[in-house]
């Protein structure tokens, strides 16, 4: 008996890891041809509709300046282009925007380029003046993009250990059957469903924390998403930041949605008012896949 593969997008999932050091050569055309046909089509696929805009900032186009410098504290070495994004506030802005920016990162992993998600880390203004960012929008996040170097730098290394890179939580912990006091398995929701389960549980957050947890209902005819923040980060942000966990929340439901439709699970991802009638103490609802 032989079994299927997995398709490619899980693949992705699996090696896409935070990169901050490059070997600085420029990102080749092709490359770059490939990279705006994923942004244009994140840009017009979301979940709630809004419609972000994403740019490529290349060393090349900004007269060879050193991109490095655009990012505080020496966080990012020898960056060839940076993937940069802006979106317009509305209702679920913030999560298509994590949805979209990431589904093109893991399209960067598959052409074999590093990336990294920086919110909060780099200096806004230079930014938003390179993407024309309208007073109407926000940037929510950027990210470095090139060949990463062959080895981590110290700085890196660092950085992994203090945000707990390496470490994710347990199925059971992030994904429930009915109630958060009922951790589900994955042999409670069968190979196909456990493997976008699985593939949300790899999904990168901001320091690792997380956040999400989502509620298998009505014996698998619906999946709930919600944020169930940390004690202490109630409401996110200080007024003009951007609310990680929101962000967050929408790079999950990229990675669940991704690997569904390619193992040909049908679904979409809704504002249900039944998810929202059954959110758990202390969570928000943001979305059900049904």
């Amino acid at each position: 008996m032989t079994t299927s593969p997995p398709p490619p997008i899980v693949d992705h999932i699996r090696a896409r890891t935070s990169w901050r050091a490059f070997t600085g050569e420029a990102l080749e055309l092709d490359t770059l041809s490939a990279l705006r046909a994923a942004m244009a089509e994140a840009e017009s696929r979301t979940p709630f509709g809004n419609r972000p805009r994403f740019e490529i900032i290349t060393r090349a186009e900004s007269g060879n300046v050193d991109l490095s410098g655009m990012v505080t504290y020496g966080v990012i070495k020898n960056p060839p282009a940076f993937l940069v994004g802006a979106i317009a506030r509305g209702h679920r802005d913030i999560e298509d925007f994590g949805f979209a920016f990431e589904s093109i990162l893991l399209k960067a992993t598959e052409l074999g380029l590093g990336s990294c998600w920086l919110g909060g880390t780099f200096s806004r203004s230079r930014f938003a003046r390179a993407i024309r960012l309208g007073d109407d929008e926000s940037m929510p996040a950027i990210s470095p993009i090139g060949r990463p170097s062959a080895a981590r730098s110290l700085r890196d290394r660092a950085m992994r250990l203090f945000i707990g890179a390496p470490h994710r939580k347990r199925f059971g912990e992030v994904f429930f059957d009915e109630s958060l006091d009922r951790p589900l398995s994955a042999d409670m929701v069968g190979p196909a469903h456990a493997l976008a389960l699985e593939m949300v549980r790899l999904a990168p957050s901001a320091r690792n924390r997380q956040p999400w947890r989502i509620v298998r209902r009505d014996e698998g005819q619906r999946f709930d998403l919600y944020l169930c923040r940390d004690s202490g980060i109630v409401s996110g942000v200080k007024p003009g930041g951007v609310d990680m966990a929101r962000l967050d929340a929408g790079i999950a439901m990229c990675h669940f949605e991704l690997t569904a439709r390619a193992l040909g699970l049908s679904g979409a991802w809704q504002e249900s008012e039944a998810g929202a009638a059954t959110t758990p103490t202390g969570c928000e609802f943001i979305a059900s896949w049904r």
